[in-house]
């Protein structure tokens, strides 16, 4: 007699509901996280401290090249580097970011000004220093001299902080601080109220320099002489000219 065949008994079948969700929950977290607007750093996101113009802020923030980017792929120490390189007058950048939500603090410090040099190209600032670069605003504190900066040699820092010494002195002295000029040869030069113009070079010796500019124009008017031109750079070999030579 054959053998019975067993009847096979169907099992029922589950569907994988727990699977399917957590699935469904993965991609959907996913999702969130490579499209979700939190994960995107947005210029609203960013705090910017130690900046002093909007100008500055909007400056830094460009070249940082952080708002737009995935948290994911953000990289705010080359993001710093980018904005010293770009953004002159800055001395140091720190940014800090989170990854979610999204966002970065930036820590600008900025150079601090103490003269400003008013060219044909434009205004500049320069720091204690020596370092030049673009105003951003208007300084009306800051002296300021007018003139070409100095030529660009071994001795062009040098020169911007003796002629920065050159101001505080004469200022000291008695010379407006909005009254100078800068001549590459003949570096600061002033206008006194008489229409004279005196030359005094550059650097923190200008107590000599002073004191000869008005023992020489009381000699030369006690003999009737009016010198249009004065050189006082050397107090032991002055120079002077009845004519406006320069």
């Amino acid at each position: 007699m054959a053998a019975r065949r067993k009847k096979r008994v169907a099992q029922p079948f589950h569907f994988p509901w727990k699977v399917v969700i957590i699935g469904v929950l993965v991609n959907a977290l996913a999702i969130w996280i490579f499209f979700g607007d939190p994960w995107y750093l947005l210029a609203e996101d960013v705090s910017l401290y130690g900046v002093s113009t909007v100008e500055i802020a909007t400056e830094v923030l460009v070249a940082s090249d952080l708002v737009g980017w995935h948290a994911f792929r953000l990289q705010p120490q080359k993001a710093a580097e980018r904005v010293l390189a770009a953004v002159p007058g800055l001395v140091d950048v720190d940014i800090n970011c989170t990854i979610f939500p999204a966002s970065c603090e930036f820590y600008v410090t900025q150079r601090a000004p103490i003269l400003a040099w008013h060219t044909a190209s434009g205004v500049y600032w320069t720091d204690q220093e020596g370092r030049v670069f673009p105003a951003v605003s208007d300084r009306p504190d800051l002296p300021f001299v007018t003139g070409p900066l100095p030529a660009e040699t071994s001795q062009y820092t040098a020169t911007i902080r003796a002629t920065q010494q050159g101001v505080v002195s004469l200022i000291a002295l008695g010379v407006p601080a909005d009254a100078f000029e800068f001549n590459q040869q003949r570096g600061l030069i002033w206008n006194d109220p008489d229409g004279r113009r005196i030359a005094f070079g550059v650097g923190p010796e200008m107590q000599m320099r002073w004191q000869v500019y008005h023992e020489l124009v009381e000699h030369l008017e006690a003999e009737g002489i009016f010198p249009y031109v004065i050189d006082v750079r050397f107090p032991g070999g002055v120079t002077y000219s009845l004519e406006r030579s320069w």
